[in-house]
């Protein structure tokens, strides 16, 4: 049996989660000194310059179709790597809930997730109490944010 840690977070109201392993920090946007990139994509709010290194700021509002709103004063960066590599890319989300453990056989793999749109960065949803956590596939996210982000620069 498989367990699973999970970040939740929260995005207008709706809860979301990443594996835990994922994340190598996580920041207060409000604190960090975000600049602008004008010749970037929309999703790309900017950089910061995070322990010596320039990392991308990537507003997760655009893959999740969300509306988008000013960073809050709650607002957090995500700090994430893939394939164990850091990757310089951060997510903003509107705050950090919890964290939770769920086995791999109390998450429901829904059908529609191959269907592409938003839903091909959904993993599954998780059920704790009431609550329902739709689990992200935090690194596919990562993996197309970066190659826009590289794409973007080499233009």
């Amino acid at each position: 049996m498989s367990r699973i840690q999970l970040v939740v977070f929260d995005m207008d109201g709706q809860e979301f989660g990443i594996d835990a392993s994922l994340i190598s920090g996580i920041l207060r946007a409000k604190r960090c000194n975000i600049q602008k990139e004008p010749s970037m994509p929309k999703e790309i709010e900017g950089s910061i310059t995070l322990r010596g290194n320039v990392s991308y700021v990537y507003n997760l509002r655009y893959k999740l179709n969300l509306e988008n709103t000013p960073i809050k004063e709650e607002s957090k960066i995500i700090i994430a790597c893939t394939n164990d590599m850091p990757i310089g890319l951060g997510c903003i989300v509107d705050e950090i809930k919890d964290i939770v453990d769920f086995d791999e056989e109390e998450i429901e793999w829904p059908i529609c997730l191959k269907t592409g749109g938003e839903t091909q960065y959904i993993d599954g949803i998780g059920r704790v109490g009431e609550r329902s956590i739709t689990i992200l596939d935090f690194d596919r996210l990562l993996v197309e944010a970066e190659r826009e982000t590289n794409i973007q620069q080499l233009a």
